[in-house]
């Protein structure tokens, strides 16, 4: 373990020793509170993970004094019942009696994302950015277990480039970096670092390291058309199950998939409306 990584863990520790009584204020008061980690949070993991420091300022400026940029999503939120109303994710029954739930991670997809500024991406030039995401090990209100995921992609990644260009050519400057999407995927990530983090039953939290290993791309992702397909010549014919980014890195033509940038989003309802 280097001294970064044992810093990062005494950080997490006191970080999440708050957790279980959040948790237990968010149930009772019905508020999105309980397993959370701040914009502030998530840059000090960065500067503990890379000997780094922020710059001083909440915002209009880059988060590190090495013009680097750190972004933080969790997939610990609040779950949909089936009768429809919102309920806290470690809410055991709704208010109808059910323990049925739709959870942001069933059948791995979620609606978290990263978000990146692409008109300060040009205009600064940002080297990197330090992605964090934190997940649970069971999408269940009975989970005590968290993994808290630490990724890297190089600002100057070409196909990351073009796709940031294309978001900054609409009308919007502002890109949702989806994890797990074909865009991540294209923009070859480096999976840094992983925590696990225990919340203990005698109320104390224990946080340990896990084994990270680099990612390959899958046959799978290369043939799904919701997946990294719509950015491969149709021509690609996947030789092997796995490869490295390197390996396919010039294939990927972001201009290719026709985008639904500047689309205009579906109707949003207040919280308090759909518990009417």
């Amino acid at each position: 373990m280097s001294k970064h990584n044992y810093k990062v863990i005494r950080f997490l520790e006191v970080l999440a020793k708050r957790w279980s009584t959040n948790i237990e204020y968010g149930r009772q008061l019905n508020l999105p509170m309980g397993v959370e980690i701040s914009d502030t949070e998530y840059e000090a993991l960065t500067c503990l993970e890379f000997g780094i420091k922020g710059t001083g300022k909440k915002s209009g400026d880059n988060d590190h004094d090495n013009g680097d940029e750190t972004k933080g999503a969790s997939k610990i939120r609040s779950k949909k019942c089936d009768c429809g109303l919102t309920c806290h994710f470690f809410e055991e029954k709704c208010k109808c009696g059910s323990e049925t739930f739709s959870y942001s991670d069933d059948n791995n997809k979620t609606d978290v994302r990263w978000g990146i500024d692409t008109d300060a991406h040009f205009r600064y030039g940002v080297p990197k950015y330090h992605c964090w995401i934190l997940e649970a090990e069971n999408y269940n209100s009975k989970n005590k277990v968290f993994y808290l995921k630490l990724f890297t992609i190089d600002g100057k990644n070409e196909v990351f480039n073009e796709i940031l260009k294309v978001q900054n050519e609409s009308n919007s400057k502002h890109k949702n970096f989806i994890p797990y999407s074909k865009d991540f995927y294209a923009s070859g990530p480096e999976y840094v670092s992983c925590y696990k983090i225990n919340l203990n039953d005698d109320g104390t939290v224990s946080v340990t390291t896990e084994k990270v290993e680099k990612i390959r791309i899958t046959k799978d992702m290369l043939l799904d058309g919701r997946n990294l397909k719509k950015y491969l010549p149709n021509t690609f014919v996947p030789m092997k199950d796995t490869y490295l980014y390197e390996e396919v890195k010039q294939l990927f033509k972001v201009r290719k998939f026709k985008t639904s940038h500047g689309k205009e989003r579906g109707k949003t309802t207040r919280r308090s409306e759909q518990n009417l």
